[in-house]
């Protein structure tokens, strides 16, 4: 892997949080479509036998769902610790740990 300049790694932290903001914009509209299926629509979703990622390898797909989103919480804890570690190292340290 190669090695990032201290001003790649300010621009991949902020892109990263960026993703991340973006993400949830779009996890808050997917939430808000769900909240406004119709009977027709949830009776589609019941007998949807088409394939589709999402249901992949069926006996196990409340396994993965835990795993991937288990492993998505670590994601997002790394990149707060990474951006708290590179505020310490330029000399910007919380003023409030607690926080």
């Amino acid at each position: 892997m190669e090695k990032l300049t201290p001003l790649e790694l300010i621009d991949e932290i902020q892109e990263a949080k960026n993703l991340l903001k973006d993400l949830g914009r779009r996890v808050f509209r997917i939430s808000s479509s769900l909240i406004e299926l119709n009977e027709e629509d949830q009776y589609f979703l019941r007998s949807f036998s088409g394939e589709h990622q999402l249901f992949d390898n069926e006996p196990v797909i409340h396994k993965h769902l835990d795993e991937f989103y288990k492993a998505s919480e670590g994601y997002v804890e790394l990149l707060r610790d990474i951006n708290i570690r590179l505020l310490e190292i330029s000399g910007r340290p919380r003023s409030d740990p607690g926080v």
